[in-house]
């Protein structure tokens, strides 16, 4: 189980940020649970971040100086901690404005090449953008 979920990220729909931690403090908690220190090969937390837009003037930045798309990008780096093979994004665009929900879409779309992605959401056009294979959900059911 534990080569299962290192193997797996996960960005939730909701960003699931603590008030005490800088932008660089969720990266390492994120990385520490995967049991990664910064000797480990897999221990990217400058790529992360650097992969989803945060520059090096955000990283001591908390959750509540920083902006919704910013908390959204927090949260797909540390979905990216330790370079999993499956990314689970639920709905990663959800209530951002038109300029970042493009800049995410720019980052996933990055972000497929050697991985597996499953994501869910509710607008046709990104599934349409994003996937190479579409399923839908209709009452607790694929169809």
């Amino acid at each position: 189980m534990t080569k299962i979920r290192d193997s797996m990220g996960v960005c939730q729909q909701f960003d699931v940020l603590i008030d005490e931690l800088t932008v660089r403090d969720h990266m390492e908690y994120a990385l520490g649970l995967k049991n990664l220190s910064p000797s480990h090969e897999n221990y990217n937390l400058d790529e992360c971040l650097t992969v989803v837009g945060l520059s090096k003037v955000d990283w001591g930045k908390y959750p509540s100086e920083c902006s919704g798309g910013m908390k959204r990008k927090l949260s797909l780096a540390m979905a990216l901690a330790g370079r999993p093979k499956v990314l689970f994004l639920d709905e990663p665009t959800s209530a951002l404005d038109t300029e970042i929900r493009s800049q995410v879409r720019k980052i996933i779309k990055d972000l497929k090449h050697g991985r597996t992605i499953i994501l869910t959401t509710q607008h046709m056009d990104e599934a349409e953008e994003l996937s190479d294979c579409i399923a839908f959900m209709s009452k607790g059911r694929l169809s």
